[in-house]
């Protein structure tokens, strides 16, 4: 009896170690968000189901603005503690069922499912206003005089048919917001 209680105790332990690898693989480490990896497998999961349900679906794409110099000024340890508080707003500010990833560097993305154009931009501005309303350490030596970041919108299959290209479209539109000074929320028009 013993040995049976102590190989169910050890198959336990082992099938909680295994969901731990597969949470740890999805998971960036520093801000607790989906990774890249799964933010891409989520997007081609929903593109892959819009036949079926001709639901569309939105992409935003934000980027922490000036965070070069943030970290060049305050170095990367409060850098990271900014990335930590971002990504923070994201997760607690997105709808059940949303993806919210760290795209890279300080590029953030959120997958909506089931959200047109204009729900989009409303997520966008909610969150785009809880980033500019938060207070960062040493947010006022930031050349904007406070930490913000800047959006780029795209809606599937509206803005973009494949994977790639709405990736692309809610980049433009986040370049887009770039060069118009930053601190914005840009949504891709129709061609």
């Amino acid at each position: 009896m013993k040995h049976i209680i102590a190989k169910i105790r050890k198959d336990h332990h082992l099938h909680k170690e295994l969901e731990q690898v597969e949470i740890t693989a999805d998971t960036d480490r520093l801000t607790g968000l989906a990774n890249r990896r799964r933010m891409d497998e989520f997007v081609e999961a929903m593109v892959t189901l819009y036949p079926g349900e001709q639901q569309p679906f939105s992409f935003i794409i934000a980027d922490v603005d000036h965070f070069k110099h943030y970290n060049d000024t305050h170095g990367h340890q409060m850098g990271d503690v900014v990335l930590a508080s971002v990504a923070s707003i994201f997760k607690n500010r997105i709808r059940r069922g949303d993806l919210a990833a760290r795209f890279g560097g300080d590029e953030f993305v959120v997958i909506l499912p089931k959200c047109g154009k204009m729900n989009a931009l409303l997520i966008g501005d909610k969150l785009h206003t809880a980033i500019a309303d938060e207070k960062f350490p040493n947010q006022e030596q930031q050349p904007l005089g406070n930490l913000t970041c800047t959006f780029g919108i795209a809606t599937f299959p509206e803005d973009a048919d494949t994977r790639e290209l709405l990736l692309k479209k809610a980049d433009d539109c986040l370049y887009e917001g770039k060069k118009r000074g930053r601190n914005t929320v840009v949504a891709a028009e129709p061609d």
